[in-house]
């Protein structure tokens, strides 16, 4: 449920994927017409990413499009079966229950690292360097608090002497996503690197593992000194200190904000028949290229100075399939994805404290309209924070009408009433008579802005101001990660595989660092929320799943507007396809059109 990251569990996204393949079948006059035949791949981000830390930024959306070329998984999802496949390691592992010792109940997962998997110095990906990176995120002074939470049922890790490469994790614990958190919550990364002083390297991984060692070496000042090392700027940057045992390396960052990727020259990756996805490198260049101006992006479409171009404005999406400049040398897609639109409610916010002025605001949120006018068809209503497409999603939660009258009714049932007959609606809070004034934050973005349009429009109908604030989505961010905002637009990625809603809905994730940026939530359903996660019954935790949807619905600290469809242009000279899988497409896996190659 995240869509800047999204998800945690980052490579995490599996499931029965709708895919969309291209017909690239070309001959070489069409290619010659072409502006560039070069095997360089430039790709639109709608924004520039925070950085490309392989821990720091698993959360942003857009780094994890980069970092997935730099850094690798265990195993990852290949976006064109929607099967779990490995990546470093040579198989799915062997899974073992543990029946004696300390850990009796849990699980012995047992993995063989790939023969070829190497750093760029030579040196080989060991379990050691899965070690070092859990090290990292537990590491108390590195902020990977939205990491952590899905690593907790590991308790140890035991890597073979006589053969690094073979190494066991050992969880003590059912859960529901155990073998995802294990293989695809967080990337290895090289410790020559990223810890050269080996700061971590006689601090046990046993002793970050348990809360309460934890807690006694927690002002250890190698911690400290590992974390400032790490969470510098250098190392999400710098292009010689950024970087994994992936297919390309980090070239350069450029004034103009692009990020471009380069091959490496004998990848080990190179050497592996038949490999899987996420060892595919067919691109000799991936170029990132930040443009946020909806304007700039077709034009850059139409001179064919971009070959991938994602999250198009629906109408302009539209458009483009007429235009014979778009249609002669880019393939259209529009696959359904794993993701929602919503705003954000701060429900400790005085004004907004009263469950019913929250329902209020969803029936004064025009969504039909919405994704008619901004999306043009291109999306479907959903009720809470489950996706439709889902088998435990509560069917019985009906949509919420827009209704104005039935908005009024809520609001003088809480105690919004004119008072003072001056158009805008008031109430007597903490002793003092205020008028109902509200800000809705948005980022800079077309949809948003027409979607906040639409909404003022309807709230002013109920005796509602509403100011919109636009900011930078780094603000924006800063705000809530604060709470320092009433209402705000938010998009989330949701995952395929089954929803844990310990990281977006618990109480503990109601922190700066946190992603409960609502403030939603009470002892029942934390308690609720925990029970799910280690419900292995699937007729149990699905009743589970629709309890704890109804108490969202009915609570409504999130105003759910739609799950769209992607709005993908990819250049025709490369064999591409998409799928549901985020983002949508997967450039290191297309290689130009056989006329060029």
């Amino acid at each position: 449920m995240r869509l800047r990251s999204t998800s945690l569990l980052p490579a995490l996204l599996l499931g029965v994927l709708i895919l969309t393949v291209s017909n690239c079948k070309s001959d070489k006059s069409q290619a010659i017409n072409w502006k560039r035949t070069s095997n360089e791949m430039v790709i639109r981000l709608a924004s520039e990413p925070a950085g490309l830390n392989p821990v720091l930024s698993l959360t942003d959306q857009y780094a994890t499009q980069i970092m997935r070329h730099l850094f690798l998984y265990l195993m990852t999802i290949d976006p064109q079966t929607g099967q779990l496949e490995p990546s470093l390691v040579k198989a799915s592992p062997q899974i073992d229950p543990i029946t004696e010792g300390q850990w009796t109940g849990g699980l012995r997962y047992s993995f063989e690292i790939r023969e070829e998997a190497a750093w760029d110095d030579g040196s080989p990906v060991t379990g050691y360097d899965y070690e070092f990176a859990l090290k990292a995120v537990l590491n108390p002074k590195v902020p990977a608090q939205r990491i952590r939470p899905y690593l907790e049922m590991i308790k140890s890790v035991e890597v073979d002497p006589g053969n690094p490469r073979k190494f066991a994790v050992i969880t003590n614990e059912t859960y529901i996503l155990a073998l995802e958190a294990v293989v695809a919550t967080v990337p290895l990364f090289p410790k020559s690197a990223y810890d050269p002083d080996g700061q971590l390297a006689d601090i046990p991984l046993a002793d970050l593992l348990d809360p309460a060692r934890a807690a006694a070496i927690e002002n250890d000042p190698r911690l400290q000194a590992f974390a400032d090392r790490f969470t510098s700027e250098q190392f999400s940057r710098d292009p010689q200190m950024v970087g994994g045992c992936g297919a390309y390396k980090l070239e350069s960052i450029g004034e103009d904000s692009r990020i471009t990727l380069s091959k490496k020259q004998g990848w080990w990756g190179d050497k592996i028949k038949d490999p899987p996805s996420s060892l595919q490198a067919y691109p000799e260049k991936l170029i990132y290229w930040p443009v946020r101006d909806q304007a700039a992006t077709i034009s850059l479409i139409k001179s064919e100075e971009m070959d991938i171009a994602v999250n198009i404005e629906s109408k302009d999406f539209v458009d483009m399939k007429t235009l014979p400049e778009v249609t002669a040398n880019f393939n259209f897609f529009n696959p359904p994805t794993y993701a929602f639109y919503f705003i954000y409610i701060n429900t400790k916010n005085p004004k907004l404290a009263d469950k019913r002025v929250r329902q209020a605001l969803a029936h004064l949120l025009n969504v039909n309209e919405i994704i008619e006018t901004v999306f043009y068809g291109l999306g479907e209503r959903i009720n809470g924070p489950v996706l439709p497409m889902k088998d435990y999603y509560n069917k019985d939660l009906p949509l919420i009408p827009f209704s104005i009258d039935q908005a009024k009714i809520l609001l003088s049932e809480a105690g919004w009433t004119d008072s003072n007959n001056n158009g805008t609606i008031d109430n007597v809070i903490n002793g003092e008579r205020i008028e109902f004034k509200l800000t809705y934050l948005i980022t800079n973005v077309p949809a948003q802005e027409k979607i906040a349009a639409i909404f003022k429009d309807a709230v002013s109908q109920a005796g509602i101001d509403l100011e919109i604030i636009s900011k930078e989505f780094g603000a924006q961010r800063a705000d809530l990660n604060q709470r320092n905002y009433e209402l705000a637009s938010g998009a989330l990625v949701a995952s395929p595989v089954l929803d844990d809603f310990y990281q977006l809905w618990h109480t503990d994730s109601d922190t700066p660092d946190g992603m409960n940026r609502t403030s939603f939530g009470n002892a029942e359903s934390d308690e609720l929320i925990e029970k799910i996660r280690q419900t292995i019954d699937k007729k149990e935790r699905d009743q589970l799943y629709k309890t704890f949807q109804k108490m969202v619905y009915e609570e409504q600290p999130m105003l759910f507007l739609l799950t769209p469809q992607s709005r993908i242009l990819i250049h025709k000279r490369f064999e591409a396809f998409a799928s549901s899988l985020n983002p949508g497409f997967f450039p290191n896996q297309y290689p130009l059109i056989e006329a060029l190659r």
